[in-house]
């Protein structure tokens, strides 16, 4: 039977074993410790690094326990300061809420303490920078049983960008509708269900709807001609299934029942992420335009109708018609042309008219200058010297039209060719005929003056010449007699006289006084005084009013006075009439001498060129008057003189 050990061994026996479980234990427990202190390690690290690379502060905040206070690296960064190097740091931050947004700040953190949770934005002025920042802060207040106390729990993110574009976004959708609302075109956003998000004023206005009203494009279907409708949205939904821009014209009906013309134009709003959020358009009223593309459209049928009508009219015209287009290639020819021209119409079609039928230089300047004008829009008139196929030349007028497309724009033009050659021929022989006529008048003018000279020195050498040889030769006898009787005195006095009626008489001839001094018809009356008193001729005067004597310019009046004075003299010289008639007068804007005397007549075929009469005609003629002369042997004559006034 073994032998039992005693109480002392057992016992330290035990104490060995419990302090072997111990240090086991211990080293379980350091180990454990090491590997929560590494995981608490990496947990913090992992933490730190996210809220670095957040933007937004996070912060918990022990009121008893500030050392257990804990804030995200970037509330130094964003708010200005260290929440460290002070003992309040949310009360730090409440000193840089600006005083607009600091009532705000504190009703919110008293609302706080109610409901334990709030979110709410301040705007921020950095300490450091100045910079107002605009920052969105939430708040809760949590019990930690550990501590036995409320921790705040808070989260700030910096939204000063997003709100920078918000009012940007803002003040540009201001302006936006400030403009569109201006303008005299209607324009609307859709979004990406064809819901319509704006309309300006002038859309609301067009269509007549009341501001607020929900409309989609669908809704205005009822309005869009019904011809149109099937194919407008069906384009409208392929182009928006392919993100296309629209473009549309399409006819509609207004509240007034009224037919309108729409054009229709918009683009897709896409975001830059790719994103399609529906169109923005603009829609123009092109009434008046369609309106007047119907009114085109209609005269342009006329036109062509009229085209061809005109065409016909060319054809059977007997001037020559040629059309050209804007390079003077020549489109049509009439036959009227070809037959002036002499050539076929195969032979001119595509053809530069001005290659084929100018004759010189000259005319080749001017069809250039003509082709210049018709460009313009213009009609011209002109002439030129035409070639013919055959050489021979030919004076053309030509009267050139430009012609027009639908839009207005000159396409060519047309001329009518008159072929004046031989008008301008018997121009030529009619403007010989003239020249020499004027000729013929000039020299008989000539004539007659020269033939009144010739006259009037007959008249100093055969009158007054012999008279005053008379008074020379009856003053030498009295000389040489030294004596001279009554008789003789008489005879001499007599003498003088005679000469000095004769000067009288020759002067009145030259230049008559009363013409200048009294006028034409004074100066008739003495003309016709002398007469009567030198001859035993009775005298008929009738003549116009002196009112009336300014009708004749002086130089008509010196011509009236010369042919009277031409007459009197023939009568006197060789029809030795015993009665004389003179009438002046008046007649509109002519003016009329009749002369009529009792003598003894002529034959006016027989008078020859140069005596009396011819140098009244010419005088006459010179004035573009008429002299009709009526006469016949043994019964006198009578003469009517006629003159324009102007």
């Amino acid at each position: 039977m073994p032998r039992p050990k005693s109480p002392s061994l057992k016992s330290r026996s035990l104490q060995q074993t419990a302090i072997s479980k111990l240090k086991n234990t211990s080293r379980l427990l350091a180990q454990q410790k090491k590997k929560l202190e590494q995981e608490l390690y990496e947990a913090r690290f992992h933490l730190n690094t996210l809220l670095e690379i957040n933007d937004t502060i996070h912060y918990m905040i022990y009121p008893q326990r500030t050392e257990k206070n804990f804030f995200s690296p970037r509330w130094e960064k964003v708010l200005g300061f260290s929440p460290y190097q002070t003992l309040f740091p949310l009360a730090e931050k409440k000193n840089g809420v600006v005083v607009d947004s600091l009532t705000h700040y504190e009703g919110c953190i008293e609302r706080l303490q109610k409901n334990k949770r709030i979110q709410f934005r301040y705007q921020y002025q950095h300490p450091r920078s100045g910079k107002i920042l605009s920052l969105q802060e939430e708040i809760i207040i949590k019990y930690d049983i550990l501590s036995d106390q409320e921790v705040w729990s808070g989260a700030i993110t910096d939204i000063s960008e997003a709100e920078f574009f918000k009012e940007y976004i803002a003040e540009s959708e201001k302006r936006f509708k400030s403009i569109t609302d201006s303008l005299p075109i209607m324009i609307w956003v859709t979004d990406e269900e064809d819901n319509i998000t704006y309309f300006n004023d002038k859309s609301y206005s067009f269509f007549d709807i009341k501001k607020g009203q929900a409309l989609r494009l669908a809704d205005f279907g009822p309005i869009i001609n019904p011809t149109d409708k099937v194919r407008i949205f069906s384009e409208w939904d392929q182009q928006k299934e392919q993100r296309l821009p629209l473009h549309f014209e399409v006819l509609i009906t207004d509240r007034y029942k009224e037919k309108r013309y729409l054009a229709i134009e918009a683009i897709p709003r896409i975001l830059p992420s790719g994103q399609f959020i529906g169109y923005i358009g603009a829609a123009f009223d092109l009434s008046k335009e369609y309106q007047y593309k119907l009114g085109m459209e209609s005269a342009f049928s006329l036109l062509k109708a009229s085209e061809e009508k005109y065409k016909k009219l060319f054809e059977n015209m007997q001037l020559g018609v040629l059309e050209v287009d804007n390079q003077e290639k020549i489109r049509y020819a009439n036959e009227a042309f070809l037959a002036m021209s002499g050539y076929d119409i195969g032979e001119l079609i595509g053809k530069k008219a001005r290659r084929l039928f100018c004759a010189d230089k000259e005319s080749e300047k001017i069809l250039k200058q003509q082709e210049l004008i018709r460009q313009q829009g213009t009609d011209s008139g002109y002439e030129i010297q035409f070639k013919k196929k055959n050489g021979t030349l030919a004076t053309v007028i030509i009267s050139g039209t430009p012609l027009f497309d639908t839009k207005g724009r000159v396409k060519g033009s047309v001329g009518i060719h008159w072929d004046v050659t031989n008008i301008r021929a018997m121009e030529r022989t009619l403007l010989e005929n003239k020249i020499t006529k004027e000729k013929e008048l000039i020299e008989a003018k000539l004539q007659a003056e020269e033939e009144q000279r010739v006259q009037i020195g007959r008249d100093l050498h055969d009158g007054v010449g012999q008279l005053l040889a008379f008074l020379s030769m009856q003053l030498g006898v009295v000389k040489i007699k030294k004596a001279f009787n009554e008789a003789e005195l008489a005879q001499l006095e007599k003498s003088a006289r005679s000469a000095l009626e004769q000067v009288r008489s020759l002067s009145r001839t030259l230049a008559p006084p009363a013409l200048r001094d009294l006028g034409l018809r004074d100066a008739i009356k003495e003309l016709v005084d002398s007469y009567s008193n030198l001859e035993n001729t009775a005298f008929e005067l009738d003549i116009y009013r002196q009112t009336e004597d300014y009708n004749l310019t002086m130089d008509k009046k010196i011509v009236v006075y010369r042919i009277l004075q031409e007459l009197l003299s023939n009568t006197f010289k060789h029809a030795h009439a015993a009665k004389i008639g003179i009438r002046l007068y008046f007649n509109q804007k002519q003016f009329f001498l009749e002369y009529s005397d009792d003598g003894n007549g002529f034959d006016p075929t027989l008078v020859k060129k140069g005596v009396g009469l011819e140098s009244i005609k010419s005088r006459v003629a010179f004035y573009k008057g008429s002299v009709h002369i009526t006469a016949t042997p043994g019964k006198g004559s009578k003469t009517l003189i006629q003159l324009p006034i102007s």
